[in-house]
C-alpha cells in the first residue's frame, strides 16, 4: 500500500471518528433526532402498567409491546397509545412524551367484556351493602310477607336471615359499623326496630322490649355493638349483649324543640329550632350540661337528619329540599351542599370525597379544599361507586351501567356496560362484580367486570 492510500485511510478514520463520536456522545446522553422538528432533542420515558398484565401495547399503531413495560429513549412528541387484551374493553389515549421526563400510564384497569347472569329468582325491593363491601342484605317485600337475605358476594347460595308476615310500612335496612348487625326499622308506630345478628341470624332483638317508645334508632358511628335512640325526653345508649340490650341514659332530648341527633367522638350533635324558627345544628360534650352549645351553625328552615360522618365532616340531610350538606365537625364551615345526592364515597388514604347527584359526579380533595368535576349531564346519574383503584367510577346513567376514568389527560375514557333497567346496584370490594336488581324483572343479577 503506497503512502497516498495510507493517508486516505487515516483521514477516513479521522473523519469517521469526528462524525460518529459526537453522535455516540449525544446518543448516550439521551439525544435523538426529531424528524418532525428537524432538530436534536433529549428523549423521554413512558411507564405503562395494567391489570391484568400481559396486555398488548402499541405506539402510533406500529411498534408492539407487552405490559408492564418501561420504554426509554422515546423521541419527545405525542404518541397514540393503545392497550388491548382478548375478552376486555380496549384502552386508547394520546399522551405526550416530554424531554428528560417520565410519563406514567399506571393503574390502568382493563374491564372484562361479559354478559350479565341471574343469580336468584326472588323479587328484590332493596339492597344494603355491608360497610366492608363483601356482601349485602337483600330485602324482598310484598303485601303479605317480608324476607331479608344475606348474600356474601361471590358465593353460590343466599341465606335467609329474617322473615315476617306482619304488616310493616316503609322498611329500611342499615348496618352496624363493622357489619355484624343489621337494623330493620319501619314506619309502624307499635314497633321501633329489629336487630339481626348476621353471623347468628337466629338471634334477633326487638328494640321495643328494652327501650319503651324508642324512636330515631340508629347504630353508633364508632362502635359495632352500640345503638342510640330517643325514649321520651332522654337519649339512650344500648349495648348489644348476645340476646339483650343493656341500656343507659347518656343525655337529655327535647322532642318538641329538637328534630334529630347523633353522637360522634364524645360529642352530641343536635338539630333544633329556635324562637325565630331557624334550624340550628349545635354540639356539646355528651352528658355534660351546657347552658350554651360549644358551637353551632344556622341552616335554612327545613326538616333535617344527621345520617353520618365523613372524615371530619358531619353529613346533614335536608329532607325538605333533598339537599345533603357536608359540615365540618367543629361546625365552623359548610364544605358543600348537594341537591338530590345519589351517592357519596370517602377514600380515607387519599382523603378524597366522591359525591354525585342526578346531574354531576365530582371529587373533593379535602386536604386542598378543591373540587374536580368528573362528568356533567342534564339528568339521569345514579348509583355511583368508587372502583377500588380510585382512577375509575362505576355509575348508572338513565338506568344503564357505565364506567368512567378519572385521568383527564387527552380525555376521560368511558365504557358502556351491557346492563340496563337498573333499580339499584352495588360494586363488590375487589371490583370484580356489579350486583344489581331491575325495575321490571324479579331477581338478583351479577356482571363480572374484572
Amino acid at each position: 500500500m503506497n503512502i497516498h492510500a495510507r493517508r486516505f485511510l487515516a483521514y477516513s478514520f479521522i473523519l469517521a471518528f469526528v462524525i460518529i463520536a459526537p453522535i455516540l456522545i449525544f446518543y448516550t446522553a439521551g439525544y435523538r433526532y426529531n424528524p418532525k422538528k428537524q432538530q436534536l432533542a433529549t428523549t423521554g420515558t413512558l411507564v405503562v402498567e395494567t391489570a391484568p398484565r400481559a396486555a398488548r401495547l402499541t405506539l402510533n399503531q406500529e411498534v408492539e409491546y407487552q405490559t408492564p413495560i418501561r420504554l426509554t429513549d422515546l423521541t419527545p412528541q405525542k404518541y397514540t397509545i393503545e392497550i388491548s387484551k382478548d375478552g376486555y374493553y380496549p384502552w386508547k389515549k394520546n399522551l405526550t412524551i416530554n424531554s428528560q421526563e417520565t410519563t406514567f400510564a399506571e393503574d390502568i384497569v382493563l374491564f372484562k367484556k361479559t354478559d350479565p347472569k341471574k343469580l336468584f329468582d326472588f323479587r328484590v325491593t332493596a339492597m344494603a351493602e355491608t360497610p366492608d363491601r363483601k356482601g349485602a342484605a337483600i330485602l324482598s317485600h310484598n303485601e303479605n310477607e317480608l324476607d331479608i337475605y344475606y348474600y356474601a358476594f361471590g358465593s353460590k347460595t343466599v341465606q335467609k336471615i329474617y322473615n315476617t308476615t306482619d304488616t310493616l310500612n316503609e322498611p329500611n335496612l342499615s348496618w352496624s359499623k363493622d357489619g355484624n348487625f343489621l337494623l330493620l326499622t319501619f314506619a309502624e308506630p307499635a314497633l321501633s326496630g329489629v336487630i339481626i345478628n348476621r353471623t347468628a341470624p337466629s338471634i334477633k332483638i326487638t328494640v321495643a322490649e328494652f327501650m319503651a317508645n324508642a324512636v330515631k334508632v340508629k347504630f353508633s358511628l364508632e362502635e359495632d355493638n352500640i345503638l342510640y335512640a330517643v325514649s321520651g325526653d332522654k337519649i339512650i345508649q344500648a349495648t348489644i349483649q348476645n340476646r339483650i340490650l343493656v341500656t343507659e341514659t347518656v343525655d337529655n332530648y327535647n322532642p318538641v324543640k329538637q328534630a334529630d341527633f347523633n353522637i360522634y367522638n364524645d360529642y352530641l350533635y343536635l338539630i333544633s329550632s329556635d324562637r325565630n324558627q331557624e334550624t340550628i345544628i349545635e354540639r356539646h360534650r355528651v352528658g355534660v350540661p351546657a347552658d350554651r352549645p360549644e358551637a353551632k351553625i344556622i341552616l335554612p328552615t327545613a326538616e333535617y337528619t344527621i345520617p353520618g360522618v365523613v372524615d371530619d365532616h358531619l353529613v346533614i340531610l335536608d329532607k325538605t329540599s333533598d339537599t345533603t350538606y357536608f359540615v365540618s365537625l367543629g361546625l365552623g364551615e359548610i364544605l358543600t351542599g348537594v341537591t338530590e345526592l345519589s351517592s357519596y364515597y370517602y377514600k380515607e388514604k387519599e382523603n378524597l370525597l366522591l359525591v354525585a347527584d342526578k346531574n354531576e359526579i365530582a371529587v373533593f380533595d379535602l386536604d386542598a379544599g378543591e373540587k374536580t368535576t368528573i362528568t356533567r349531564v342534564s339528568d339521569g346519574i345514579s348509583h355511583v361507586s368508587w372502583y377500588p383503584e380510585i382512577n375509575y367510577v362505576v355509575y348508572a346513567f338513565q338506568n344503564r351501567a357505565k364506567i368512567i376514568e378519572l385521568d383527564e389527560r387527552d380525555y376521560r375514557l368511558q365504557w358502556d356496560l351491557p346492563i340496563d333497567d337498573i333499580n339499584d346496584m352495588v360494586l363488590d370490594r375487589k371490583g370484580e362484580f356489579i350486583y344489581y336488581f331491575k325495575n321490571t324483572e324479579p331477581g338478583l343479577f351479577a356482571l363480572e367486570i374484572h
